[in-house]
């Protein structure tokens, strides 16, 4: 059932409100007039929604610091480690596929805060 919530709030995090846009803390600040500029011009649109889908499967803020990222993919993998659920070979395969999502975002995360594209 843990499972199921995990997949509720991932998808609930990447849902866009309102006018189709989103509020990016990371690489946009908002303007006065309400609408938006971006910070760091080397980072596509893309980009943007790659690296907030890594930080919703790791649930964490959008733009935590490494040491935070790091911490919540330790976190997320004794939660979800396919050993753990061992004995129903779907809950393990399910697990597997979880365990790598969470192993990119994390590894996509460090990426990028490596090449100084997240401050």
């Amino acid at each position: 059932m843990e499972i199921l919530n995990r997949v509720y709030r991932i998808i609930r995090s990447n849902i866009k409100f309102g006018r189709g846009e989103r509020y990016d803390t990371v690489n946009a600040f908002e303007l006065e007039n309400g609408g938006y500029e971006k910070q760091n011009s080397k980072i596509l649109e893309n980009a943007n929604d790659d690296m907030a889908r890594y930080y919703a499967n790791l649930e964490i803020p959008c733009g935590s610091d490494l040491r935070t990222v790091k911490k919540a993919w330790k976190q997320m993998l004794k939660k979800y480690h396919p050993d753990l659920h061992s004995r129903d070979t779907k809950k393990q395969q399910t697990a597997t596929r979880l365990t790598q999502g969470l192993t990119t975002a994390y590894n996509e995360i460090k990426k990028a805060h490596k090449e100084k594209l997240i401050h």
